[in-house]
């Protein structure tokens, strides 16, 4: 980050790299968000996925439907993190979903 900002002409301040630190783990985390929600759930419904609800207990259509809407709301997770920047309570959400 540092050898960037040099490059424009002056030095990073400490405000400057924690934004741009925050920057890129909020867009990483975005990106894995959308990922895990696109492709291995809404747009190519990999067998494990089904796996894992069909031996929680769920029916095989259940089992669909849920991978289904766990995608969306991985999604519509990870566009969230992207818009709305500044929402600090997004973060308390993706951490609620680990307890």
């Amino acid at each position: 980050m540092r050898p960037f900002l040099r490059s424009l002409g002056r030095d990073a301040s400490a405000e400057e790299r924690l934004a741009a630190v925050h920057a890129v783990a909020r867009v990483t985390l975005a990106v894995v968000f959308l990922w895990h929600g696109l492709v291995p759930k809404l747009l190519y419904q990999h067998p494990d996925e089904l796996a894992l609800l069909r031996d929680a207990g769920l029916s095989a259509a259940a089992a669909v439907r849920t991978v289904r809407i766990v995608g969306v709301a991985e999604v519509v997770y990870g566009l969230a993190l992207l818009i709305a920047w500044r929402a600090r309570m997004l973060f308390l959400l993706g951490r609620a979903r680990w307890w």
